[in-house]
């Protein structure tokens, strides 16, 4: 019977899955719907969970109980109560239990290196997280879009609905704002404005997906979309910054000395380079910190969890 190592990376709005052989001379990629741990339902992400790995154990020929490692990364695991929950909706799809890792999508990162690591991502929500050198975690924010996702996808959205939503009510000017938003729903007036955000407003992809409305008006010039930007950038600085606070002093003193880069992932960050040069500086000025990207993305670096998973083993 052929057996398989898997990788998930499951954020709020797209859930990706690679598949390789043990023998790693095959591999496969599937996607599906997102969603965030903590955001939705227990059985909505079951749902989308199990349809995403139903895709590819039909295509595959497989079944779960084939998967020697798997190492699920999952935007909303945000405590043991919600891993162990997370685990066990896994197992409900037919993973085998002892196969299975289920980390925050933040943390996956900072598992390549034994070393004080810190790493921010902004996507449809926003986290920071680091790890010190005993290996113990620290995070700020990614609480969710009513406390915080500061600076998200999701946060730069709402700012763009309030702000033609202005520009409609004759407060403020934004006219290349208001014309790529219209691009993307065809809004008449504040009262339509209104009444799409009020149905979505607890919709996190449906209000996050207005935050390329942002980038393509600021890259045209539109003064309020930048202004929408920088305090994008701005959250995220503050969320590095108030992690580096939490850290041990000797590890953050150890990171700046070293001049390991600050990691920096998701759609926001890795799509709207304003957004993330603007980032950069701002830890580079205030901070004295690097920034980097990861030199993988969230779903191979699951893979090669799995893929350690069973070596250990």
């Amino acid at each position: 019977m052929q057996e398989y190592f898997a990788g998930f990376d499951i954020g709020g709005t797209h859930a990706r899955m690679v598949v390789t052989t043990a023998d790693r001379q095959q591999t496969w990629h599937f996607e599906g719907e997102g969603c965030t741990l903590n955001a939705v339902p227990m059985e909505v992400c079951r749902q989308r969970y199990g349809d995403l790995a139903a895709q590819a154990t039909r295509e595959l020929g497989a079944s779960p109980e084939s998967f020697l490692g798997v190492c699920a990364a999952v935007s909303g695991v945000d405590s043991q109560e919600l891993r162990a929950a997370c685990h066990q909706l896994f197992v409900q799809i037919g993973f085998p239990w002892q196969s299975l890792s289920i980390v925050n999508d933040c943390e996956v990162f900072l598992a390549a290196e034994d070393k004080p690591q810190a790493m921010v991502i902004v996507g449809t929500g926003s986290i920071a997280m680091a790890k010190d050198s005993a290996g113990q975690l620290h995070r700020k924010g990614g609480w969710g879009w009513l406390l915080s996702d500061e600076g998200s996808a999701y946060d730069i959205g709402m700012d763009v609905l309030r702000a033609v939503g202005n520009s409609l009510d004759g407060r403020e000017q934004c006219p290349m704002l208001t014309r790529e938003l219209r691009e993307v729903y065809p809004v008449k007036d504040g009262l339509s404005l209104n009444a799409y955000a009020v149905e979505h407003i607890s919709d996190k992809p449906a209000v996050a997906r207005f935050a390329v409305v942002a980038a393509k008006a600021a890259e045209a010039g539109d003064p309020v979309a930048r202004r929408i930007l920088d305090r994008s950038a701005a959250s995220a600085y503050a969320l590095i910054r108030d992690l580096m606070l939490a850290m041990p002093t000797q590890d953050a003193a150890r990171m700046l000395k070293e001049r390991t880069p600050v990691l920096l992932w998701g759609s926001v960050l890795v799509q709207n380079r304003y957004v993330s040069q603007h980032l950069a500086a701002l830890l580079e000025d205030q901070l004295g910190l690097s920034t980097a990207f990861p030199d993988t993305d969230a779903l191979h670096m699951a893979l090669r969890i799995a893929q350690n998973m069973r070596r250990k083993g």
